[in-house]
């Protein structure tokens, strides 16, 4: 009985997630949660949107939130250009009408 509390005392206990924080798994492991939103920023919002047992630091969240917002842009940049695209190919296409 009190190995199974023993567990699940455990299990319920969160990781907290600095900056600094290296990771020990996945394809950033190694680099800290820094160099992670320098590199691939995409991948911490997907940390963020996966995990459910870890706490995030306040400078964490903020990178989260620039994440979030890069995403955003990027975006934005991505559909201008598909108009932009398709635009000057219903020109190029019209030239064979």
């Amino acid at each position: 009985m009190e190995m199974v509390i023993h567990m699940e005392m455990k299990e319920m206990k969160k990781e907290v997630y600095e900056v600094d924080t290296e990771l020990t798994f996945g394809k950033h492991k190694g680099f800290t949660i820094g160099d992670i939103y320098s590199m691939d920023f995409q991948y911490l919002l997907w940390m963020y949107e996966t995990f459910e047992n870890v706490t995030w630091a306040d400078k964490v969240l903020a990178l989260v939130t620039d994440a979030y917002d890069k995403k955003e842009e990027e975006n934005r940049f991505y559909n201008n250009l598909d108009r932009e695209l398709q635009r000057e190919l219903g020109k190029y296409l019209s030239d064979f009408e």
